[in-house]
Formats: structure tokens, C-alpha cells, sequence
């Protein structure tokens, strides 16, 4: 159940996006909240929710592609390899975080790892392998970057208002 509710929390957060680089991909919010919902519900497999993330938010944006194009061929072609992402930034975050120590450096640099090779995976199913160009990895590793800096903080913001609430109801 929390790993369908975490699939389409991340669907819906993939609305919010613009285009970077070639057609159909895409930079958007649901990249930030991932890995926030996967640190909160750590008990949950990041493999299993990754892969139904991996099927319900690329239909999300296959549905929404298609309303606004009337193509349902060009909506599938554009949201497909998203699937892709999201199984990469499973097994990925499977293997660099879940099963090792969860300090907030490890979190980081998993966050931006994932982030960064699950993008690279993707971009290599766009452009079949072809496309790549310095300045597409650069931006890719800025991106990351942003991402990971913003996950970090907003987890360390939610950790400390956690702590806060306890102290206040310890204190009453």
C-alpha cells in the first residue's frame, strides 16, 4: 500500500518538469521526492518501489502526453524510457545505501549517484548511445548535484523538526 502511495505521490510530482537536452527527457520535482520517501519508509524494498514507480509514473506521463498530443505511439516513445530510470535509481540505491550504514554523506552520495547514473541510463536509451556530449554529462552532474544538496537538506530539516516535536512533547 505505502509503496503504491509512494508511486503516484512521485507520478504527480513528475507533472512539474521542464525538457533538457533531447526530446522526452525531462528534469522534474519527482527526483527529489524519491529518495525522501525512501529514506522515510526505509522498511520498504527501494528495488520493488523503484519498479512500481517505474510502471506507474511513466503511464501517468504517457496519459498526459497523449491528452495533450492525441498520439498515444509518440506518448509511449517519450515516457518509456523513463522506466528505465527508475529501476536504475532502485538497484542503485539498493546497493549504495539500503544495505550498508546510513550516515548523511553516505545518503549524499548516494542520492547524487543514483541520480546521476540513473539519468546517464536513460539518456543512453534516448539517444542510443550516440548523443552524448561533454556539456549534456556537465549538466547532468550539476543536476545531480542540486538535487542531492536539496534532498540532503530537506532530510536533515525533517529530522531536526522530528526531534523538535519530541522535546516539545516531552516537555509538556
Amino acid at each position: 500500500k505505502r509503496t503504491l502511495i509512494i508511486a503516484f505521490c512521485v507520478a504527480f510530482a513528475s507533472l512539474f518538469h521542464f525538457n533538457m537536452f533531447v526530446e522526452g527527457f525531462i528534469i522534474t520535482l519527482s527526483v527529489i521526492l524519491l529518495p525522501i520517501l525512501l529514506k522515510n519508509y526505509d522498511d520498504l524494498n527501494p528495488i520493488k518501489t523503484a519498479m512500481v514507480t517505474g510502471l506507474v509514473s511513466p503511464l501517468f506521463r504517457a496519459m498526459t502526453l497523449y491528452f495533450e498530443s492525441g498520439s498515444f505511439g509518440q506518448a509511449m516513445y517519450l515516457a518509456a524510457p523513463d522506466i528505465v530510470f527508475y529501476y536504475t535509481y532502485g538497484v542503485l540505491y539498493y546497493v549504495f545505501y539500503y544495505r550498508g550504514n546510513k550516515s548523511y554523506t553516505r545518503f549524499f552520495l548516494t542520492v547524487f549517484a543514483c541520480d546521476f547514473l540513473s539519468n546517464m541510463t536513460e539518456m543512453s536509451v534516448r539517444t542510443k548511445i550516440i548523443g552524448f556530449s561533454p556539456r549534456m554529462i556537465q549538466g547532468l552532474i550539476i543536476i545531480a548535484l542540486m538535487r542531492a544538496a536539496i534532498v540532503l537538506i530537506v532530510t536533515i530539516v525533517q529530522k531536526n523538526y522530528k526531534s523538535f516535536l519530541v522535546r516539545e512533547e516531552h516537555e509538556q
